[in-house]
């Protein structure tokens, strides 16, 4: 009888949740600025946890070594830093990051369907993605000094970063961790407890850094000995928070072995769908593996540091562009065609308001932007006049992510990949060959070709596409995965 009972109430929940008369006001105009509001208010209060776990995760990673290592006023040691920070990010850190999206995004799609044991599940299968990744990835790490030297750099300069990205092994495996039950914990709207153990891990890390960087002199392996650390107390504090604390008792389940069920197969979709996101990072710290290829030191370590700005800037609107994408994506999955269209609208216009915003502050306080990002009066004096060209690199990437989640949101992952291949090809080539004469005007030319030509792409994609089609393909997909159905154990 109870067997019975749960199986109506999983029937009628899956009738209600493709009800398309729940669609309120299907002809309310785009323009209504009461429905603006509250969208913008939405997108706001939900988004900026999730900007925040971003940002403080760049600041642990990057930021406070590069300012530590600037105090010393050694800009080899920068470069090496950057490049190594960069090399590990595309073999290492970025690919959990990416493929952890995929997670976040199916646990949030099986806990709105109420299927709270299958949230549990793919965290599960999430842990085993991150594992087989993790020891397929650790080699390319282990090696790095060997690797980084064919790319025909300076010998010393491929040897000190291959040493931080080979000493920075146990952080990798310790922040893939964190980074897979952060995501399950954020699908359940669990974020706040990350945000507090991020900020104390920046504090720990700061202390730690510069006791190894400054006062032992340690340099660029005492940068990634306090992120060994700290990542391994952060990691840690969090596995204790999440099984004695409890955050999540629904979904938070013993082993099942269904976590097994068709592994290479979740496994190459997982791939597929955080491939977007991590080809638009990866050609982005390609950039800094262009700057090195120069003997002033000083117009390296200036890219590097705008580059960092770069991927906190990126960091800002992922954070946003997670939320637009559920956000609308929940009105195409249900149906509500034409309030899926009025919110990507609305939404749109937020983030463009949030840009100028962001420009403006730019603006206005170069001086201190600059000094937050490095402690060299040089390169502080070279980003100041690298300014304009980078509010530029800011309005596109604001623009093309905004635009990126939309077609997402539409379940078309798979278009926007071969749009960033051609884009970035093209745009890294262009970047390539202006290096050496224009230098940073150059180098970001390329980047802003790039994003203009992927807006464009996905302006296109987002006319063409038949919204009422791609509706009935999700909601086919999601029957056919079973997110409604409870998991039959075996």
């Amino acid at each position: 009888m109870k067997i019975a009972q749960q199986d109506f109430e999983q029937e009628n929940y899956q009738r209600t949740y493709f009800d398309k008369n729940k669609d309120s006001n299907p002809s309310e105009s785009y323009f209504n600025f009461p429905s603006f509001l509250i969208t913008f208010k939405e997108l706001l209060i939900k988004s900026i946890p999730r900007v925040l776990c971003y940002e403080l995760n760049l600041i642990t990673m990057s930021l406070i070594n590069i300012y530590l290592l600037g105090q010393k006023g050694n800009l080899h040691e920068i470069a090496a830093f950057g490049l190594g920070d960069a090399y590990g990010r595309i073999f290492g850190y970025s690919v959990i990051k990416h493929l952890n999206i995929t997670l976040q995004n199916n646990c949030n799609i099986a806990y709105s369907a109420k299927n709270y044991e299958l949230v549990g599940i793919f965290y599960q299968r999430g842990l085993l993605f991150t594992g087989f990744l993790c020891v397929i990835l650790a080699p390319l790490l282990c090696f790095s000094s060997h690797i980084l030297g064919y790319i025909n750099i300076e010998q010393q300069l491929a040897y000190d970063a291959g040493n931080y990205v080979w000493v920075c092994l146990g952080s990798f495996f310790a922040s893939s961790y964190y980074d897979t039950t952060n995501n399950y914990l954020q699908s359940q709207n669990v974020v706040y407890p990350q945000i507090g153990l991020q900020l104390a891990q920046s504090f720990i890390h700061y202390f730690l850094a510069d006791n190894l960087i400054n006062k032992r002199d340690m340099g660029v392996l005492g940068a990634a000995w306090a992120k060994n650390m700290s990542d391994f107390i952060l990691s840690m504090c969090l596995y204790f928070f999440i099984t004695f604390k409890s955050p999540t008792p629904k979904t938070w389940i013993e082993w099942d072995k269904t976590a097994f069920d068709n592994v290479i197969r979740n496994l190459q979709r997982a791939l597929k769908n955080g491939a977007t996101s991590y080809l638009e990072e990866t050609a982005l710290l390609i950039l800094t593996f262009i700057s090195v290829y120069t003997d002033q030191r000083a117009i390296t370590v200036t890219h590097i540091s705008l580059n960092n700005s770069a991927l906190g800037h990126i960091s800002f609107f992922l954070g946003f562009q997670y939320i637009i994408q559920n956000y609308i994506g929940n009105s195409i999955r249900r149906g509500h065609i034409n309030k899926a269209k009025r919110r990507a609208f609305h939404a749109f216009i937020s983030i463009f308001i949030l840009i100028v915003i962001l420009l403006i502050c730019l603006q206005q306080n170069a001086k201190s932007w600059s000094a937050f990002l490095n402690s060299n009066t040089e390169i502080q004096m070279n980003m100041v006049r690298s300014l304009f060209i980078y509010q530029k690199v800011l309005l596109c990437d604001g623009i093309q992510i905004t635009l990126c989640s939309f077609i997402k949101a539409l379940n078309k992952a798979t278009i926007i990949s071969y749009i960033y291949l051609f884009c970035y090809f093209v745009g890294t080539t262009i970047s390539y060959s202006s290096w050496e004469n224009s230098k940073e005007m150059g180098i970001w030319s390329g980047w802003i070709i790039s994003n203009l030509m992927a807006s464009i792409a996905f302006l296109v994609v987002i006319k063409t596409t038949d919204w009422e089609k791609q509706h009935k393909q999700i909601k086919f997909k999601m029957l056919q995965d079973k997110i409604f159905v409870e998991v039959v154990k075996k």
